[in-house]
Parts: C-alpha cells; structure tokens; sequence
C-alpha cells in the first residue's frame, strides 16, 4: 500500500462512533474504527484514507487527499460537505496528472441512487402537466392500449414510475408492486356488491383503503405527478386527484396521458448521453 498521509472519509448512515469500517486504498483493504461521538454524515482522518468520500456501512472506497488538487465539491445537485447527509454511496476518486476526477460509473451511481419519495408530496415539482383532454394530439397506440389492454398499462405505468416512488398513505409500497396484478385485483374486489350491498367498499375501507374504488386510481395520478416532478397533483380540471379520477368524463384521458408522459419521460432518459467526469 502507498503512503498517501491522512485519508478523509465521512462516516455513513447507519455507522456511529466506536463502529468498524473497512476502507479500501489502492486495492489494500484496512479496518478503521470510527471515533467516539461521530455520527452519519461527519468526517474523521485516518493515516492513510480517502478524499471526501461516502462509504456504504461495513466498507469504504477511497483515495489521498491533495491540498494542491482538492476534491470536486459539486456533482450536479449533490454537494459533498463536511456534516452534511446523504444517502450511502460509492464513490472512488482517481489521481489524474495531479487532480482527482469522478470516474463516470461513480457519478452515474450516484446520480441514479434511489431517492425515497412519496406519493403524499404530489404537486411540489415545477413542471407542468399537458392538456388533460389533449387525446388527438398523443399516438393512438398508446390510448388504445390503456383503454383494451388496461391492466397491462397499469403495470407498465407503475414500472415506469419506479421503485423509488412509495404509494399510498397506510401501507406504503413501491409503485411497481402498487400497481401490478395483484394488487389490482384487490382493486377490483372492492367494487363487489352483494344484493346492492357495497360489501367490497366497506372491506376495502378496512383492510386497504388505499386500494379501494377510484382512490386507487387517484394514487396512481399522484405517483405520476411526484415520478414526472409535475406542480400540481392533478391535470385538472379538476384539481383533487380523487375527484379527476373518479369522475367518467376525466378519468379516461387522464390514464391516457399519464401513460404517455410517463412513456415520453423513459425515451428521453434512454437517449440521454452519459455523463463524461468531472474536471
């Protein structure tokens, strides 16, 4: 192993003061304990270490510090500051003619790590939605396919929202598991009647409220709306998601543009060219 001198590393979640760590240098693996008092998040020195780097419980990645050549302090929208919270991640640093870089696939990690959301923080992005009504203008494939083929869409829908989208109020869950064929099965129990009797309605209030009548539904317009960053929690017109999916004049064109925002927003990402490293 080099003498690289001190090496920094920033205690992850999840490890507090008196904890091990294995950190990792030049390929050399070395256990650290992390001082007394240290909580996530803060940095501590170890003779040799890392740049400012976030280290996953039980391992650590890293490489020297430069004074002549400091560390990128921004990547996009995360900053890498003493004391401040992230979530774990990879990152290793590589000396490159007398500077440190990001190596892509530690920035992508990064960049990609799933970000815990929530469908109740529906309508707090800044984009907007399209025309509810807007149904001549979309590929009609794709409306096809939510109106004969929907249980299908749904599916795709919550897997085009993602894993890092929790649903519901109650029982959280994933998107991709809120809205597959199970789940909307449990849906479709709750419109059972019984001699007139709404017997479905009352268990579905009960045991998954989430899931019952058309407040499935609405939860599904408010994880498109947190997935897509969208600033209202509905297209309109009405402005409830409840009422916007409940309603047979909205609800169909609803379905058919969450569909194809959600569809448009994957070929965008799909085609976005890698990130090159940091300077």
């Amino acid at each position: 192993m080099a003498d690289h001198g001190l090496i920094q590393v920033i205690v992850p979640q999840g490890v507090y003061g008196g904890n091990q760590l294995t950190v990792e240098v030049d390929g050399q693996f070395m256990n650290v304990t992390v001082p007394a008092g240290l909580r996530p998040g803060q940095l501590f020195h170890v003779n040799p270490a890392p740049p400012v780097v976030h280290a996953q419980p039980g391992i650590a990645f890293g490489a020297p510090i430069s004074s002549a050549a400091p560390v990128p302090a921004v990547m996009d929208d995360i900053q890498i500051l003493k004391g401040a919270q992230h979530s774990p991640a990879i990152v290793m640093a590589v000396p490159v003619s007398n500077s440190y870089y990001v190596q892509n696939y530690a920035q992508n990690a990064i960049m990609n790590a799933p970000r815990q959301l929530s469908s109740i923080q529906a309508g707090n992005g800044s984009e907007s939605w399209g025309e509810t009504y807007s149904c001549l203008s979309q590929p009609l494939p794709g409306c096809l396919y939510v109106t004969f083929c929907h249980c299908c869409a749904v599916c795709d829908m919550g897997d085009m929202i993602g894993d890092q989208v929790m649903v519901g109020t109650r029982e959280r869950q994933p998107a991709p598991n809120f809205f597959n064929c199970p789940s909307q099965i449990q849906n479709l129990l709750t419109y059972l009647q019984v001699s007139g009797i709404p017997i479905g309605l009352c268990i579905g209030m009960v045991t998954c409220p989430d899931k019952t009548w058309c407040i499935y539904d609405a939860n599904m317009l408010k994880a498109t709306a947190v997935a897509l960053n969208k600033s209202s929690a509905s297209p309109g017109p009405c402005d409830d998601p409840f009422w916007q999916m409940c309603c047979p004049c909205t609800a169909p064109c609803t379905f058919c543009l969450m569909y194809h925002e959600l569809k448009e927003k994957r070929r965008i990402v799909e085609l976005r060219p890698a990130h090159g490293p940091l300077a």
